[in-house]
């Protein structure tokens, strides 16, 4: 089985708000995340949530589906965790403090994660919304035969969950 080994780094820029920093390709078997590393790029001491999800995991949001003429449903629409289901929530770290100017590594062991699984942060602190650098270093594991070219697009994945269409 092929393997694509990559270090993603994508930066929240809101505060209070979950934002996806890597999402498991769809076609792939799993992928072994080998290291979370969250760095505070401002000049002072915030707090911050880093959380995994399980794609498997995610709730449909019956009244907000959308059907066509016939019944056949066009857009379904689902909740992930610390709505409808918080059992999808997996924390990795919460509420911790990461001073000015430094970084954390928040693994000490790998994280094996499925297809379209993704992991967010949570700058949780006011002010903090521009303030981390998080990288994740991984190892993308591909059925044999299956194209593993391509990245996962994390601006359409942010957009598709907060419109509950991921």
């Amino acid at each position: 089985m092929p393997e694509k080994h990559i270090t993603v780094s994508y930066a929240p820029d809101t505060y209070d708000e979950r934002v996806a920093i890597y999402a498991v390709p769809a076609n792939a078997e799993y992928a072994k995340v080998e290291g979370i590393q969250i760095a505070n790029d401002a000049s002072s001491t915030y707090h911050v949530d880093l959380f995994w999800v399980s794609y498997k995991d995610k709730t449909l949001i019956n009244v907000s589906s959308v059907y066509g003429g016939y019944g056949e449903v066009i857009q379904e629409y689902f909740n992930y965790a610390g709505s409808a289901a918080p059992k999808a929530l997996n924390t990795i770290v919460k509420n911790i403090f990461i001073p000015e100017n430094a970084a954390l590594s928040v693994l000490n062991m790998p994280l094996y994660l499925h297809a379209k699984d993704f992991i967010f942060i949570r700058p949780a602190s006011v002010g903090s919304d521009d303030a981390f650098r998080p990288s994740v270093t991984v190892t993308e594991v591909f059925p044999d035969g299956v194209d593993y070219s391509g990245d996962v697009d994390l601006d359409v994945v942010n957009a598709t969950l907060l419109d509950h269409t991921y």
